[in-house]
């Protein structure tokens, strides 16, 4: 997990080779020296609150590894997934709006109808009253 803004919260130390760093539940990130002081469990020097700590490798719980990935990869892989999403509710929308139209097109060939059958009525009503006096 190679984060370039890692640091030791507490001395400010940069990771150097052979230098381990942990995380505390409280959020801090100590260097192994601060750790041996301990300046960060089982107090925190800095929030001054109970804390435990993990070290921060390969093997740190996945609840916690999530704030070591690469922005950028995570920035990615969430993009693609958002995109994904948009993609799936966009084709049924679409889908939803053909039907719609089709089904708006369908009304307006019936009311065009309904008004060429009422115009036919009326004519024939026209015919028949005057056919009646005759």
């Amino acid at each position: 997990m190679a984060c370039p803004w890692i640091h030791c919260n507490i001395c400010l130390r940069l990771p150097v080779s052979n230098s381990r760093y942990f995380i505390s539940n409280c959020g801090h990130i100590a260097c192994d020296r601060c750790v041996e002081k301990k300046l960060i469990a089982p107090t925190c020097s800095i929030c001054k609150r109970d804390s435990k700590i993990e070290e921060i490798n390969k093997n740190l719980r996945e609840d916690l590894r999530k704030y070591f990935v690469n922005i950028h990869d995570f920035a990615v892989k969430s993009f693609n997934e958002v995109k994904s999403v948009i993609e799936f509710q966009s084709k049924n929308c679409r889908r939803l709006m053909k039907h719609k139209m089709e089904k708006i097109q369908e009304l307006q060939n019936t009311t065009i109808k309904h008004s060429e059958d009422s115009a036919t009525i009326a004519k024939l009503q026209k015919y028949v009253s005057f056919s009646h006096y005759d």
